[in-house]
């Protein structure tokens, strides 16, 4: 294939903000997903891609939870374009007819549920050193702790 002598070829540059430069002055590519279907970058289990009410993406586990299950707090619909839609289960917005329960891939993805428990024993541990230490407030206590003598009771 020659090339157009009328047409050269477009260069990529960057804007002076770092946008790649549009040939037709277009709209920006903004990236979704071909499929509501992924998988986690984590875990490479399978997650689903849903919108919030504050119309953010949000990974939901693809099985449907039973309707008595405490742990999945997502309610999951489909709207009338046919995205997926989640909000939270509440006491004022309990589930209606047409949703189903869904639990957020957040809460079941084994690296991220292993980060958190590291991070909760860390906070304990913490906690227990702080409350085994001494509490001490009064000027005398506090020059006698800088001092290594023992505190007087």
């Amino acid at each position: 294939m020659a090339a157009d002598p009328r047409h050269p070829p477009m260069v990529m540059t960057r804007g002076r903000h770092g946008h790649t430069a549009r040939p037709y002055g277009g709209p920006r590519k903004v990236w979704h997903p071909t499929s509501e279907d992924d998988f986690c970058e984590r875990c490479g289990l399978p997650i689903r891609w849903a919108w919030t009410e504050a119309n953010k993406k949000m990974p939901v586990d693809p099985d449907e939870a039973d309707r008595d299950d405490a742990a999945a707090n997502l309610a999951v619909w489909r709207n009338h374009l046919r995205r997926l839609c989640v909000r939270v289960i509440t006491a004022e917005r309990p589930l209606l007819g047409f949703e189903h329960r869904g639990i957020p891939h957040f809460a079941t993805c084994p690296p991220l549920v292993a980060e958190r428990d590291a991070k909760r024993a860390v906070r304990e541990s913490r906690r227990a050193a702080a409350a085994a230490t001494p509490d001490v407030t009064e000027p005398e206590q506090l020059r006698a702790a800088r001092r290594g003598e023992d505190l007087p009771s």
